[in-house]
């Protein structure tokens, strides 16, 4: 009984410690496998966002326009991995930002600190932001332009997606999978990442002192709940980011116990025969049938799974024991080679980037590593007639797959089988006997012509839906037991995790490629915008310069666009210029430099194209605009003129050849001309007004502009009835610039709207300060011409009157004749509502520009203010004089007040106090004071009653 017995104890503990090595081993395998795969996703997903900010970078111009948050915020509708893009300044401001925020200063953030210092993209810690709240990571990257940092792009990066993915997968029971930093800091979790992300792990220290020297492999941890689990870990490539993949120790233990049940029932059935055959005799006719049994045995304990005892199974003393060894061999053939598939699965999975591909890898592992006769996927299609199309196979087929005409309709005989059974419960079917199973019945002579005996269908899902199957053939009846069905489950899971990889890999690279689009491309017409035509230009002056070829750069200018706007809306207006584009683009041999480069403006350049042939060239494109645009029913005329500049003789730098190009336009435009080269330098192009304008957006935004208070004062009891707010702008270099300087820039850049909408806000604060001190009197601001076309303007100066507790009879309004001659009708209804709220009404400047009583006598206004001019020379000229007067009289037979500006001396009093005039303002009795100055000089007294 010992012959035997003996080898078939030590069978048992080899199997059970052999199947508790081969599940650890296999655990191992998958989460490194899972890890690695998910860190090579978030490695390619943060490459991509880092190409995106550096694509970003190479358009500083852009970043520093009033279409950089536009542009910001298109890129985040297409790229769903960020929650907020925002440019910074070098002293950590925020100038612009894809969502509203705040303004805060970053400069102490250690990303920003780094960026700036190293000159490179830089991925922070997890962080919290300080607005959201939300944990995350920020990437920064350095806009560089001329050697100097000029601002730092940083995006925060959204994990919602991740965490999705996390979500979806399929993991043992109490397994967990996150991503920290290498402080341990946890970004993403499953499951409970409310409760965990942003915590550090319990073995933070240790585990940042791991990686420092082993970005991947293995480890034990107890988990911040406390379950004791097996960790594998995988560094996301180019970054500072861990996934880390856990599962209980219980779940590995778990294959060894079973297998030791197993292996002890059989000890305990060979005990019991040999038992009986020790209790029947040791006859010579039995002892050789029991050295086949013992050597079988030790070849099955020794790993061998393919013996077989070779004894008959219905012999009434040897034969079931014999079969209980041939059943055990069996199954631990087939487990085993499982193992093989799984296993040989698992390190294609690694490899294996393009599906198909990866289909076909998979059936040849199936049957290469595992032994299986044939495998295929299949994947279903949604027809009418539900049909199932075989994607890959590999092994012995020779017409078989082409026969089966498969479906996943369950009322068709050729939808009972595996595959269709499979693909509708989302389980794996089995049929164990293909020659009996009447299910095969439509495939059964084909299968036994080609030595098929059983089949497995399991089902692959994508983002938790079926798509196919991944079948095998085996050549025996009854294989697929419940091991190697679990087993094979897990590889089809394998396989399904890789498609869905793939396909979002893929969807990464259209996205990507989108993004980029977005950044470089038009969205009105789809051509390239004015972002990408500078960067063309200037890598073809880099070739031109060596090959010595003049360039011609082009500005198709619209001038009449916004008449368009103005008069049919904005819908027609695109569709006018989406017409425009399509004839240029039309135009041969232009379309690969064409542009869109603003509103109202295409721009394109012509390689080896002098001045003369360039102007051939601008008379044809002319014919463009020759015949009308049908803009619903009617037909639109679309002039255009095209400015020109050239490489090399008007520079060699592709926005200022641009820009000179559109300077050209624009003259010609003023000229009626139907093209014009760029004759010059002007103003336009001085390179201090250009810097000053750069500089002026950051001050606007860094709140670095000053208000000045000038009293005005009643002309009849000398008391002061109120004050006028001036801008100022104390530059950090430049000095105390004065409002010459930059608020004619601030209109021509379009910066005038944010400078009125800090001036009113910082206007009505100083209000309240100062009505906290018990004096308040009428402050004046100026409104520009922008403002009354801003639709939100209203709506803002409401809510910071009511947010500040200021009335709106403290805050009077000055705008100019020429802002309100140029819409009467929408400066009524504009000004209508100022006085609903209780703002007075100033005409600024009057006399010096487009004066009308009609206006005067049908706006909404309270005063008028005479300009300066007038005042100077009411001592030197009779005329001068006698407008002053004919304003004056005019005001008051209209019931409006006359304010008088400018006043220096007290002749220029008297003779206004003579005609009339309300009230005055000038130099005579004080000039701008910054607030506590004019507080002392004017407040004091009433703050002291």
């Amino acid at each position: 009984m010992a012959i035997v017995a003996l080898p078939t104890l030590l069978l048992a503990l080899h199997f059970t410690d052999n199947r508790r090595a081969q599940e650890r081993e296999h655990i191992q395998a998958e989460s490194l496998i899972l890890a690695r795969g998910l860190a090579q996703q978030q490695g390619l997903t943060l490459r991509r966002l880092r190409n995106q900010l550096d694509t970003l970078t190479r358009f500083p111009e852009m970043l520093a326009s009033q279409a950089c948050a536009q542009r910001l915020n298109s890129l985040m509708l297409v790229e769903p991995n960020y929650f907020q893009i925002t440019v910074v300044d070098p002293k950590g401001d925020i100038t612009c930002s894809a969502q509203p925020t705040p303004a805060i200063n970053i400069a102490d953030r250690a990303y920003f600190q780094q960026a700036m210092q190293e000159r490179r993209f830089v991925l922070s810690h997890v962080l919290q932001t300080r607005t959201a709240q939300r944990w995350t990571l920020v990437a920064a990257q350095p806009v560089i332009v001329d050697d100097a940092v000029v601002s730092v792009i940083a995006a925060a990066l959204d994990f919602s997606l991740t965490q999705q993915v996390l979500a979806n997968l399929r993991l043992p029971d109490q397994s967990i999978i996150s991503i920290s930093d290498e402080e341990g800091r946890i970004i993403a979790r499953w499951p409970a990442p409310e409760r965990f992300v942003g915590q550090l792990l319990r073995e933070a220290d240790s585990f940042k002192e791991v990686v420092k020297t082993k970005p991947e492999g293995f480890a034990h941890s107890a988990g911040l709940d406390g379950i004791p689990r097996l960790v594998a870990y995988s560094q996301v490539p180019d970054a500072g980011l861990y996934v880390r993949v856990g599962v209980p120790m219980m779940a590995i233990d778990e294959a060894g116990t079973e297998a030791l049940r197993a292996g002890m029932l059989a000890l305990l059935a060979v005990v019991v025969i040999t038992a009986t055959l020790a209790w029947l005799g040791a006859s010579r006719l039995l002892l050789r049938p029991i050295r086949q049994l013992s050597d079988a045995a030790e070849r099955l304990g020794s790993g061998d799974w393919t013996v077989r005892t070779g004894l008959p199974h219905d012999s009434h003393i040897l034969g079931p024991l014999a079969a209980k060894l041939d059943e055990l061999a069996f199954h631990g053939q087939n487990t085993t080679r499982a193992f093989r598939t799984l296993s040989a699965g698992n390190r294609t999975l690694l490899h294996e980037s393009v599906e198909p591909e990866l289909l076909e890898a998979m059936c040849r592992v199936a049957v290469t590593q595992g032994g299986y006769r044939l495998a295929f996927v299949t994947y279903l299609q949604h027809d009418a007639q539900k049909s199932v199309r075989t994607m890959v196979h590999f092994g012995v087929n020779h017409g078989f797959l082409e026969q089966l005409d498969l479906t996943w309709d369950e009322s068709s005989e050729r939808g009972q089988g595996s595959v269709g059974t499979a693909i509708r419960s989302g389980q794996p079917d089995i049929v164990r006997s293909l020659h009996n199973d009447p299910r095969f019945k439509p495939w059964r002579e084909a299968a036994d012509k080609h030595g098929f005996g059983s089949i497995i269908s399991l089902p692959l899902k994508v983002d938790n839906q079926v798509i196919g199957t991944f079948t095998l053939l085996a050549a025996e009846e009854d294989s697929f037991n419940e091991q190697e069905v679990t087993l094979l489950e897990e590889m089809a899971q394998d396989l399904s995790f890789g498609i869905q990889v793939i396909r979002a890999n893929e969807r990464r690279l259209r996205a990507e490629r989108e993004a980029e689009r977005v950044l470089t491309h038009d969205s009105l017409t789809g051509l390239p915008n004015r972002a990408l035509l500078v960067q063309m230009l200037d890598e073809a002056i880099n070739r031109s310069k060596e090959e010595q070829n003049p360039i011609s750069v082009l500005s198709i200018y619209l001038p009449r666009l916004q008449e368009v706007f103005d008069g049919f809306g904005y819908d027609p207006g695109n569709t006018v210029i989406r017409h425009v584009a399509e004839r240029l683009a039309a135009m041969p041999d232009i379309t690969p430099m064409l542009a869109r480069i603003s509103t109202s403006e295409f721009g394109l350049y012509l390689l080896g194209q002098n001045a003369p042939s360039a102007s051939k060239i601008a008379k044809r494109l002319q014919a463009a605009f020759q015949e009308p645009v049908p803009v619903r029913e009617a037909q639109i005329d679309v002039a255009a003129t095209i400015g020109m500049s050239f490489f090399p003789g008007h520079g060699d730098d592709a926005e200022a050849l641009l820009r000179r190009a559109s300077i050209a336009a624009r003259e010609g435009a003023n000229k009626d001309a139907r093209y014009f080269i760029y004759r010059g330098a002007t103003e336009r192009e001085n390179p201090e007004r250009l810097a000053i304008a750069a500089e002026l957006r950051s001050a606007i935004a860094r709140r670095e502009l000053q208000l000045v208070f000038q009293p005005k004062f009643d002309l009849v009891t000398g008391e002061m009835s109120g004050s006028e707010a001036l801008v100022r702008w104390p530059h950090p270099t430049r000095g105390y610039l004065p409002p010459a300087k930059f608020v004619p820039l601030a209109e021509e850049t379009g910066l005038i709207r944010a400078m009125t909408n800090f001036v009113v806000d910082a206007a009505i604060r100083q209000q309240h300060a100062w009505a906290e001190n018990g004096r308040m009197l009428p402050i004046a601001v100026n409104l520009s011409a922008k403002s009354l076309n801003d639709p939100g303007f209203l709506d803002t100066f409401e809510s910071l009157l009511e947010t500040w507790g200021v009335p709106a009879n403290m805050i009077d309004i000055e705008l100019t004749e020429s802002a309100l001659a140029d819409d009467p009708e929408h400066a009524n209804v504009f000004l209508g509502r100022l006085r609903q709220l209780g703002s007075k009404i100033y005409i600024d400047d009057f006399g010096t520009g487009y004066s009308s009583l009609n206006y005067l006598v049908s706006l909404p206004v309270h005063a008028l203010k005479i300009d300066r001019s007038f005042v100077r020379q009411m001592g030197n000229s009779r005329e001068a004089y006698s407008v002053v007067a004919s304003i004056i009289s005019m005001a008051h037979n209209l019931e409006l007040r006359v304010l008088a500006e400018g006043v220096e001396t007290e002749e220029d009093a008297a003779m206004l106090r003579k005609l009339g005039c309300d009230e005055v303002q000038g130099y005579l009795y004080a000039k701008p004071l910054a607030p506590k100055d004019f507080a002392s000089e004017f407040l004091q007294e009433k703050t002291e009653d």
